[in-house]
């Protein structure tokens, strides 16, 4: 897998995404999102991920692991691909000369209560489908963890959950998690299946992808915080 630079194409000098972060409950950000880009990104490294929107995928890895996952629909697709990729011993690189002008939430809307609905979905799938049994233990702990920081922000109308609340209302917000939740719950049987299947089929080890995880961890709070 090959990363690129993404930056925003109304604002070409600040970073989108290098690469990704993940969250341990499954969650996932852009490496520099909202960073002014001034080269601290310009370096050839491996990263975890790329992000779907400008990503080149080797077709000999798709041909091993399959094609994205359509039960995602949008939004955390890329994740799974990335991740699924990664248990099967595949890597990401991240190019900082191929750049991408990226209209960013240019489908539903930056601070859209659907978005928050599909996001929040998508990652209890990923969480489900993806992580090792000892993080996935943990997860529900992590995601209260991330909860409390993005209520934090609220407050101080700052980071996506902070936007969603400015511009609907917390009680939307809240409503597009409860509807998460129970569509993510209605949606488990497909995944666990696919879970058996992936970890079935593993490359690696589960303290190798734990080692990936703590290797591209982003904090709650940076998740909360940044817009």
């Amino acid at each position: 897998m090959v990363a690129s630079k993404i930056l925003f194409y109304d604002r070409r000098d600040v970073i989108d995404k290098a690469g990704h972060l993940l969250y341990p409950d499954g969650l996932n950000r852009g490496r520099g999102a909202g960073e002014t880009d001034t080269g601290q990104y310009d370096k050839d490294v491996e990263t975890l991920f790329p992000d779907g929107c400008a990503a080149l995928y080797r077709r000999q890895m798709l041909d091993d692991i399959g094609l994205f996952d359509e039960q995602f629909f949008a939004y955390g697709d890329d994740a799974e691909i990335g991740l699924r990729g990664r248990w099967r011993g595949w890597r990401c690189v991240y190019a900082p000369a191929a750049r991408v002008y990226h209209r960013h939430s240019s489908s539903l809307g930056k601070y859209s209560p659907v978005k928050a609905y599909l996001v929040e979905r998508n990652r209890f799938w990923v969480a489900v489908k993806l992580l090792p049994w000892p993080a996935l233990v943990l997860s529900p702990a992590y995601t209260v963890w991330r909860f409390f920081w993005h209520a934090w922000s609220i407050g101080r109308r700052r980071g996506l959950a902070g936007g969603v609340a400015r511009e609907h209302s917390a009680g939307s917000l809240l409503g597009a998690l409860i509807r998460a939740y129970f569509s993510g719950i209605l949606g488990l049987g497909p995944i666990l299946r696919k879970r058996r299947e992936i970890i079935g089929n593993r490359a690696i080890s589960n303290s190798e992808f734990l080692r990936l995880m703590r290797r591209y961890r982003i904090s709650a709070r940076e998740l909360a915080i940044r817009d």
